[in-house]
C-alpha cells in the first residue's frame, strides 16, 4: 500500500527523548499527506520547490527557507494543489523540555491545553526571521546525531519556545471561552478523523455522502458545511484526491492495466477516472506512467 503518514499515533522516539525526524521528497512514488492531527507538536522546514499546505482552517503556500509550527491537535496535511517539494520536520512531546526543568511552567501548560496559540507560519524574509533562526539548530542535530545532540536539541528548542513567548508570537484566548471552543474543536476533528479513516479503508468500493455523514454523525448538509470549513474541500473531491493518490502509486509501481487500477481504486467510470486524474495530475495516467 501507499508509503503515507496517516497514522499518527505512532510513538516519537523514546520516553526520555520523544521527538522524532523526517527528510520528506513529496515528488516520490506513494508520498500523500491526508489531514490528520496528532497529540505531538511539530515544527516543519522547506528545503527546496513550494509546499501547499494546510492548517487549522486555512492554506499556507510555504516557500524555501519558510518554517511552520502545528500545534498539538490541530487538522493539518497537503494543500490543494499537489505539493512538488523537499521539507524536513520534527515532531515531539513537549515533555522533551518538560521533564528536565518546566514540569509546571505555565506558558507551556497553556499552549497544551490550546489556551495559547501560537503563530503557525513565519516566512524566512518575515520581521519574525529570528522566529526561524532559532529552530533551525534542531533540524541540523536531528539530522546529524553527533555526540551530545540530545542536549543540543533540547537547548534549541527551549531558545525556541523562549523566543515565541519573549517577542509574543502568539494569541491567548480568554479562560472562560478556551474550554467550550477546545472541545468543539476537538469534537469535530474527532468526527473527521473517523471519516478519514473510513476513506482509507474503503476508497476501493462505492460509497454516497449520506454514508460519510452517517459516520462522521452529521446530516448530510452540515457534515459538507464542516468538512469544507476545516478541509477546504468537499467531501466527495477529498475522496477523488485520495483515490487519485493511490491509483498514481500504483501506476508507477504495477504493471497492472490502468483501467484495473482504476477500478480498484474505487473508480466504476473509466472516462471519469481519466478527467480526474488529469484535473490533479495535470497529464493522463499514460501519460504519468511513461514519466515514472
Amino acid at each position: 500500500m501507499l508509503d503515507v503518514r496517516y497514522n499518527e499515533r505512532r510513538k516519537r522516539g523514546t520516553d526520555a527523548f520523544p521527538i522524532a525526524y523526517y527528510h520528506e521528497f513529496t515528488s516520490k512514488a506513494g508520498y500523500f499527506l491526508p489531514l490528520h492531527w496528532h497529540i505531538e507538536h511539530e515544527i516543519l522546514h522547506v528545503l527546496k520547490g513550494i509546499y501547499p499546505l494546510f492548517i487549522d482552517g486555512k492554506e499556507y503556500e510555504l516557500q524555501p527557507g519558510d518554517v511552520c509550527f502545528i500545534q498539538n491537535g490541530i487538522l493539518h496535511g497537503d494543500g490543494s494543489k499537489k505539493p512538488d517539494c523537499e521539507y524536513e520536520s520534527v515532531v515531539f512531546d513537549l515533555n522533551i523540555i518538560r521533564n528536565r526543568a518546566f514540569d509546571n511552567d505555565e506558558f507551556l501548560m497553556k499552549m497544551e491545553k490550546h489556551i495559547i496559540r501560537v503563530k503557525p507560519f513565519v516566512n524566512e524574509n518575515s520581521t519574525d526571521k529570528l522566529y526561524v533562526a532559532d529552530v533551525m539548530p534542531v533540524f541540523k542535530y536531528m539530522r546529524e546525531q553527533s555526540p551530545g545532540f540530545k542536549f543540543e536539541v533540547c537547548g534549541s528548542l527551549m531558545r525556541f519556545f523562549a523566543r515565541i513567548q519573549r517577542d509574543h508570537l502568539y494569541s491567548e484566548i480568554p479562560v472562560s471561552s478556551t474550554s467550550s471552543l477546545y472541545v468543539r474543536s476537538h469534537r469535530r476533528i474527532d468526527q473527521l478523523e473517523r471519516v478519514f479513516e473510513f476513506i482509507k479503508q474503503n476508497y476501493n468500493t462505492k460509497f454516497t455522502l449520506t454514508e460519510l455523514s452517517g459516520v462522521a454523525g452529521m446530516s448530510p448538509k452540515y457534515f459538507c458545511k464542516v468538512f469544507k470549513s476545516m478541509t477546504n474541500h468537499s467531501p466527495m473531491e477529498y475522496v477523488n484526491v485520495y483515490r487519485i493518490e493511490q491509483a498514481s502509486y500504483y501506476i508507477k509501481k504495477e504493471e497492472t492495466s490502468i483501467i484495473e487500477i482504476a477500478m480498484a481504486c474505487g473508480f466504476n467510470d473509466f472516462s471519469y477516472f481519466i478527467k480526474i486524474f488529469k484535473k490533479y495530475r495535470g497529464i493522463t495516467p499514460y501519460q504519468y506512467r511513461k514519466q515514472a
